[in-house]
């Protein structure tokens, strides 16, 4: 006979009870993690990308562990500093790249935004012309604005 818990026997529920309750109280808990999520979303996923991490570099530590015969601690020791040298390569060789890319898009900018400004216009003008009232210079005024504060 297999062993039951005390509570079983104390409160024999019926099944369509426990099965009717439980699709409620699933979408009730799921409900409640969603909004603790939303709550803490930086917090998760700071912790989300520690776990992936820790994971994907942990491979490494067993066969440092496994091959060369290393304490776990000195092998945590040699892939950290070899990632983080890997991270430093990176931004070195990515960072010159980026900062050009970033002048350049700071540069076009107020162009672009000189551009969708006219193009707005003209839509709302074709748009006054079928008898629509589309009134877009808020919009083009807060852009152009916005980008000359931030230039």
């Amino acid at each position: 006979m297999p062993p039951s818990f005390p509570l079983q026997r104390a409160l024999p529920l019926p099944r369509p009870l426990v099965l009717g309750l439980s699709f409620p109280l699933i979408v009730l808990n799921l409900w409640v993690f969603s909004s603790l999520y939303r709550a803490f979303e930086g917090v998760f996923s700071v912790f989300i990308l520690a776990g992936v991490i820790a994971l994907i570099l942990n491979l490494p530590v067993r066969v440092l562990q496994r091959h060369f015969r290393l304490k776990r601690s000195w092998a945590i020791a040699v892939v950290v500093l070899a990632f983080l040298g890997l991270m430093l390569l990176t931004a070195l060789i990515l960072g010159p790249f980026l900062l050009v890319r970033l002048m350049g898009l700071k540069e076009a900018l107020p162009q672009w935004i000189e551009d969708t400004g006219a193009r707005l216009q003209e839509f709302s003008g074709g748009a006054a012309e079928i008898g629509i009232d589309l009134d877009t210079a808020d919009v083009i005024n807060t852009m152009v604005g916005q980008c000359y504060r931030s230039a």
